[in-house]
């Protein structure tokens, strides 16, 4: 394997004892050329059989699988048979009928395909979906975002250069063929925001979901609420937030401390980090902790391990 720059370090994410605080702290740095491999333009975070995982996709759609644990090793590779297809610009994990699915989507064509994940770590053949016509045009998305919400699934979308956001079901159907799990998704509203909305972190509160969002072409910051009813959409529980450099973000990722409350973080690749608790209102953020971290990160993956929580910066 390849050495890489910046090198991927986990921290952990803990409270402090002094309030509204929390205590970040490094645990772990890839010194070589592995366990990670260099060149990954995905990392995305799942749980198979109960253990945290990652799974790496390289910008020609091959992969590698990973299992995180809470203490070194640290991260260590699984032998994964995980074939998305090819090259694909944005790969999601969700769980429908107690099974991992993963969904990797391709923007120019606007496919999507949906594959189960077996305990093995292979993957079925897929079930494949995309429209070219209204309502739920699948093509030039930058979102694809699964939810959860009254033991439904859904995923969102959005698309940054014309604004168009929609949401879409994915149920069980009775039967399928050719290996392909048994899915059908429709599309649930279709709407249309401003333009230029990016760095989306979707977070759950109540059992509810929401996002925070920012705006770089017209410069705005927001926290929504997504409904599934088709009358409501989502709407903006706070808007014209105050996010330190929010102009000037390169990451912004949601993660959850004890009793599933809602926190995010913020990056800028010089290593410019801060950590923030969302309040309960959703019409602000307390910032807990300040780091100078690894700096030229392009991605972060936050995760939790029993009653810890650690980000992956890579």
């Amino acid at each position: 394997m390849a050495d890489q720059s910046p090198k991927p370090t986990i921290y952990s994410i803990s409270p402090s004892t002094t309030p509204n605080s929390l205590t970040v702290q490094s645990v772990w740095t890839q010194t070589g050329g592995g366990p990670l491999a260099a060149g990954f333009t995905q990392l995305v975070h799942f749980t198979q059989q109960g253990a945290p995982c990652i799974l790496g996709v390289a910008a020609n759609g091959k992969t590698a699988a990973y299992q995180l644990q809470n203490r070194s090793p640290w991260i260590t590779p699984v032998d994964s048979k995980i074939d998305l297809g090819g090259p694909c610009d944005i790969v999601q994990p969700f769980v429908i009928g107690d099974r991992l699915h993963m969904v990797a989507y391709q923007a120019k064509e606007g496919i999507l395909r949906f594959y189960v994940i077996a305990d093995d770590f292979s993957s079925s053949k897929p079930f494949e979906y995309y429209r070219m016509r209204p309502p739920g045009i699948t093509t030039g998305w930058t979102v694809l975002q699964p939810i959860t919400y009254l033991n439904n699934v859904y995923y969102a979308t959005y698309n940054f250069d014309i604004g168009a956001v929609d949401l879409f079901s994915i149920s069980v159907t009775a039967n399928s063929s050719g290996g392909a799990p048994p899915l059908d998704t429709r599309n649930v509203w279709s709407w249309t925001w401003a333009k230029g909305w990016t760095r989306f972190a979707f977070f759950t509160l109540g059992g509810e979901n929401f996002f925070l969002k920012t705006n770089t072409l017209k410069p705005n910051v927001n926290i929504d609420h997504l409904n599934n009813d088709p009358n409501s959409r989502s709407n903006e529980v706070g808007t014209q937030m105050d996010l330190e450099d929010a102009q000037h973000l390169d990451i912004v990722r949601a993660f959850y401390q004890a009793g599933g409350a809602p926190y995010f973080v913020t990056y800028m690749k010089s290593g410019k980090t801060t950590f923030n608790r969302v309040h309960g209102d959703c019409l602000g953020w307390t910032t807990e902790s300040r780091l100078s971290a690894v700096a030229d990160a392009t991605q972060i993956v936050t995760y939790r391990i029993g009653d810890q929580s650690f980000a992956l910066f890579y």
